[in-house]
Formats: structure tokens, sequence, C-alpha cells
């Protein structure tokens, strides 16, 4: 699986500004779907640098530099980084503006970066400001989810106003004081749907003890007939008692509910070591007979069972908190 920078860009904004249009993590995992979570999170041992250079009460800035690996299930041995970039998020005048700014240069050999308010999406040269395209952002916070718009998720949240909210809202609201998690689900019908998808769940679970997002749940249903459970949890480090988000991980699943003909007696592998070797002596012999070729891409597990899941993985080097001016947002809000 490839991620384009316009691809990346649009997950993070959707997720920190919009996060309840994507889908997080199922409380119900299969086993498969937990050794998928449990080498994600194997990216999350090593400490991440985080400095507060302004200590006060509230968090009014965020920037992190973010390397982006991705797998998927049937191709892949491991997770391999697709994307480096710098991430800064900030709140003026009541408003979240998030900026990203690519590390690598793209086809063309320049320096991109993307700058977005929620509502509209401005892709910029960093070093002249000069504006290469402006489009709106798709699928906005549906007016009864505005209680969530101030959630970015990068820290603590206020469960007390959520909980006010969804009340009020007559969301379903659960609380389970033996496990200390507050289950909050949203109703489908507040969701744009794409085009031959049909949304069945969208749930939010809060850790109530730490005050924390620890994961959503969006369940959906595609014109075949696949059921796609995509999963999305951000990861935290504890900081001067306070716990600052360090990375996120997406585990998206897509069960198929048919499987392909005449491949019944097809052979499966389900990792390298399970294909055939030759010797490179062999295959030299078998080439130029014309009965070897190159490999192409290894595909593991059943061919006749189109299902699989894709894994991406977000880990932050290095945060700082409260050191993004405005200024750094200035071609979209005219700071």
């Amino acid at each position: 699986m490839k991620c384009t920078t316009l691809k990346v860009f649009l997950l993070i904004v959707n997720l920190l500004l919009i996060f309840v249009l994507f889908s997080c993590h199922d409380t119900n995992a299969n086993a498969n779907s937990n050794k998928t979570e449990a080498e994600a999170e194997a990216f999350f041992e090593s400490p991440v640098y985080i400095s507060w250079i302004e200590k006060k009460e509230d968090m009014e800035s965020y920037r992190a530099d973010v390397d982006v690996f991705a797998m998927n299930s049937r191709t892949d041995t491991g997770a391999v980084q697709v994307d480096s970039y710098s991430m800064s998020i900030k709140k003026i005048n009541g408003k979240t503006y998030t900026r990203i700014d690519m590390q690598e240069p793209d086809q063309t050999g320049r320096l991109r970066s993307i700058v977005s308010d929620g509502a509209e999406m401005v892709m910029f040269n960093p070093k002249t400001s000069d504006i290469d395209f402006r489009i709106g952002v798709t699928n906005p916070i549906p007016q009864e989810l505005d209680f969530f718009s101030n959630e970015t998720m990068l820290s603590k949240v206020n469960l007390s106003f959520i909980r006010s909210e969804a009340h009020r809202l007559s969301f379903n609201i659960l609380e389970d004081s033996s496990t200390g998690g507050l289950s909050l689900e949203l109703p489908s019908r507040l969701f744009t749907q794409n085009n031959g998808e049909r949304r069945i769940s969208t749930k939010a679970l809060f850790d109530i003890n730490k005050e924390l997002l620890n994961n959503v749940e969006v369940i959906t249903y595609l014109d075949d007939g696949t059921k796609r459970t995509a999963t999305s949890y951000p990861i935290y480090q504890e900081y001067n008692n306070t716990y600052i988000k360090t990375g996120t991980v997406h585990i998206i699943e897509y069960n198929v509910p048919y499987r392909l003909p005449g491949l019944e007696d097809a052979k499966i592998y389900n990792s390298p070591d399970d294909y055939p070797k030759i010797s490179k002596q062999e295959y030299e012999r078998l080439a130029k007979e014309g009965r070897a070729f190159p490999a192409g891409e290894m595909l593991f597990g059943d061919p006749a069972d189109l299902s699989y899941t894709e894994t991406i993985i977000e880990k932050y080097r290095n945060v700082e908190i409260n050191t993004i001016k405005n200024n750094a947002f200035k071609v979209i809000g005219g700071f």
C-alpha cells in the first residue's frame, strides 16, 4: 500500500479535526487483529522526546515530526516507511488549524506544505507562500457533533462536557465502572455516506480514569457486501503528569464475503518461508527453457479469499508544546 502526500494529510486532518468520521479500535477484535495491533505497538517501545517550551496550564499548540509506516497483510512481511512530515496544530480564535510540512520533495523536486482550518485546505510552497491550489474539505462535522470540534485528542479530553452533550442529544452512552471505560455511539445518519457504502456503526471509547480517547470504531459495508472494520487509536506518553499523544495506529480490516472460483486447489503460502526454493543455477536453466520467470509480488494467504488487513502507523519522533506562532497558518488565516 502506498500513501501519497495528499492521502496522508487528509487522514491526519480528518482524524484530528473530525476524528469521528474515521474508524478505530474494535473492542471485540479477533486474534489476528490483536496480533496486528501488538506488532504495531512495538513501534512505540522507545520513548519520544517531548518539550513544553512555555509551561502553561492549557495546550495552545502542538508540533511533531512524524514517520509513517504501512503494511498489507497479503503482500508485506512487515511495516515499511512510506512517508515523513512535520505536523503543527494550533487553536486560534476558537478554530483549530493544522499544517503538514513534507520532508521530502515531490516529483518536481519542490517541497510542499498543506494547511487546513477544517473547512478548507491549501497546498503551498513553504519558501515563497505561493499557493498551488485551494479546495474545500469534504465531510464537514455535522452540527450535532460540534462538541467534538475542540477535542483534538492530543491529550486529556473534557469527559464531563462530552457526557452532558451526548445525553442532551440522546446519543447512546454507556459507562463501565469495572473497566473504567465510557462508550459513546454516534448515529450513522449524521455522516455523509460514500457511493456504494453503508455505515453500520460509529463508536468512541474513552478511558474514564485517565480522561483519554482510547479508540473509535467505524463499521461499514461496501457495495459488494464486504465488511470494513477500520481501527484508529492514539498512543500516549506521560510527561510531567500529563499524557501527550505520540502516535496513532490505524488498522483497516476488509472481510470479503465471497471466494474467487477456480482456486479450490491453489496452494496457500502464509510467509516467504512457505514458498518453494530453487538454486540460482536451477533457475537460470529453467529460465533459458522458458519455464521460469522473475517472481512478482508474493501473495500470502488463501488466493481465493480477497480479505486483507491494512495497517498504517504514525510514529512521532519529537513533540513540542506551545511553540507554534500564528503566522505558520497565515496562508489560510491571514494572520
